[in-house]
């Protein structure tokens, strides 16, 4: 719910929108401190730079949450996210 309510005052407020790019920038920081975790664990190259895997998943993060905030099949939508989430990083990540 509050990333819903950063979307919608931040279409009217300017504070919000400030607030709603440092929430989003701070959720990419997370993903790419991650990257650089599992890119030291386990000695692997990453096929893409790291700030650009760190942007789109967490893009796609962001759409998955969006999508459980409106759709009526919530529990559908974090299903397929929770069984999915594996698979799209991994073929993300290591693509050959």
């Amino acid at each position: 719910a509050i990333l819903l309510n950063l979307y919608t005052f931040a279409i009217a407020d300017q504070e919000a929108k400030i607030l709603a790019t440092r929430t989003i920038d701070k959720g990419r920081d997370l993903v790419l401190e991650l990257l650089k975790e599992i890119s030291q664990q386990k000695s692997t190259r990453l096929n893409y730079n790291r700030d650009y895997l760190a942007n789109t998943i967490q893009q796609y993060i962001n759409a998955v949450l969006f999508q459980m905030l409106v759709r009526t099949d919530t529990r559908k939508v974090y299903d397929e996210f929770h069984l999915n989430l594996d698979k799209f990083l991994k073929n993300l990540i290591f693509q050959k």
